[in-house]
Order: C-alpha cells, then sequence, then structure tokens
C-alpha cells in the first residue's frame, strides 16, 4: 500500500489527475480518428484520447467493469483465487521457523510463509472457485500443517482471499489492442513492481511513440473460451495439486 500511495504522489506531482471511485457505465467511441467517451455511472462523461485497460481478473467478473473489458482481454484472461492468513503466535514458530526471512517452494500450487514478530504470515493455494469465507480460515490451516506439523493447535488471526489474472503463457501483456487502446495486464500476482515498468512502456508508447513496447507482440494473449475455462482450471489445478502430494510422498518415503 506505500508503495502505491508513493507512486501516486510522485505522478500527481508530475501533473498526473487520479479520480476515485468513478464506477464506468460504458465507453464509447472505438475507432480510427475518434476520441473516447468513458461515461460514468452518475451520467458524467470523460473525452480520453487514449484507454488502457489495467483492471486484469479484478474486470472479470464484476457486473459493471466485466461488460467494459475488451472481448479479447476476457476471452484470453483466466481469473485465479489465491489465499494469506496471519496466525496468532504459538509456542512451537520459533522452532518451527527459526530464520527472519520469507519462504516459498517449488510445487505448482506453491505456499509462501515469514515470520511477523511473533505471528506467522502463510499464503499459497490456488483455486478457480472462490473458497468461502466460513471455510477459509480452516482451508489454510490445513495447508498450513501440511508445511509444519509441528504447530497443531495454532489459530488464524486474519485471512483473506485475492484474485490474480493469468495468461496461458504467464507472461503479462503489455501493448495495444488497436488504435488508441491498450492494455496492461495479467501479471499472474508479480504485479508489485512490474505493473510500474507496464506504465512507464505504454506511457512512453503514447506520448513519445516508443516502440520498445512491440517487445511484448509475442505476449499477445491467447483466447480460451472465457467463463468456459474456469472448470477447465479447476480440474487442472486439482491435477496439479495431486501431483504436489504425490511427489511429496515419494519424497518422505
Amino acid at each position: 500500500m506505500q508503495y502505491c500511495l508513493a507512486l501516486a504522489d510522485k505522478a500527481q506531482g508530475l501533473g498526473a489527475h487520479i479520480f476515485e471511485d468513478c464506477p464506468i457505465s460504458r465507453i464509447e467511441g472505438k475507432g480510427a480518428g475518434r476520441r473516447f467517451s468513458v461515461e460514468l455511472v452518475d451520467s458524467r462523461s470523460i473525452s480520453a484520447e487514449h484507454v488502457v485497460h489495467c483492471g486484469s481478473a479484478y474486470s472479470h467478473d464484476h457486473p459493471t467493469a466485466g461488460s467494459l473489458m475488451h472481448s479479447m482481454l476476457k476471452m484470453a484472461a483466466l481469473p485465479v483465487m489465491t489465499y494469506v492468513m496471519i496466525t496468532n503466535p504459538h509456542p512451537q514458530l520459533e522452532n518451527a521457523l527459526p530464520a527472519n526471512h520469507c519462504f516459498t517452494d517449488d510445487r505448482f500450487a506453491c505456499a509462501y510463509y515469514r515470520k511477523i514478530g511473533g505471528q506467522l504470515l502463510y499464503g499459497g493455494r490456488v483455486d478457480a472457485f472462490e473458497v468461502s469465507a466460513d471455510r477459509l480460515q480452516q482451508v489454510m490451516l490445513d495447508d498450513l500443517l501440511q508445511t509444519f506439523p509441528q504447530l497443531r493447535g495454532i489459530s488464524v488471526d486474519v485471512a483473506w482471499s485475492g484474485t490474480m489474472g493469468y495468461f496461458t503463457h504467464k507472461m503479462p501483456f503489455i501493448g495495444r489492442l488497436s488504435e488508441n487502446e491498450w492494455a496492461s495486464t495479467g501479471f499472474g500476482g508479480h504485479g508489485m513492481c512490474t505493473t510500474s515498468v507496464g506504465g512507464k512502456l505504454i506511457a512512453s508508447a503514447i506520448a513519445e511513440g516508443n516502440e520498445r513496447i512491440e517487445l511484448f507482440k509475442t505476449f499477445f494473449p491467447i483466447p480460451v473460451g472465457g467463463k468456459f475455462a474456469r472448470p477447465a482450471i479447476h480440474f487442472m489445478y486439482n491435477w496439479y495439486k495431486a501431483r504436489d502430494r504425490l511427489q511429496g510422498s515419494r519424497l518422505r518415503s
């Protein structure tokens, strides 16, 4: 959050204007040589020469944004749920994880974790469909105990979910969708710094005609079925999880 706010301050210092809480009802005017009319739900509108789509998976199922999402992105983007929790203190935590570093593993459905004071931040897990709020803490605890069985009895302070956007090639798309319409999206949970790079590339292409953005043409999104892709993703991830468990059992035997 601090990084995001710092970027916003820097952008405003350079003359950018940021408007929050401005949900959009529709975008009109797509076509060569025409300005876009970005209409807000309160009947106001913004006239824009360029539109950049940056909503990633959060636009996919949104009742308004979903209908505004570029059709190609909607067919290509794969929304994936992931989860994080922070535990309460546990007497065996220091023995289980003595180092003050962030760790991850090499499973497909990987976990990552680090100590925060006397608590443990534990994240990971991927699902095509969101785990319900009433089950989330127990699901995350079950995953945690597979990694740290010695922490049995530990409890959860807070747990939450997030949505990541993937394309099948697992690379983001930064580039032009049509004339004056752009996208910087699909960072798959790795957008903390790379989204800033995407923004700079698109800004440079719009303002300066810089052609470095053409390097990302190789990773143009591939349509994979839109809403029909989710059941396939669910099956695929469960297969990979089963493979991870099997490999773990072999290593322990």
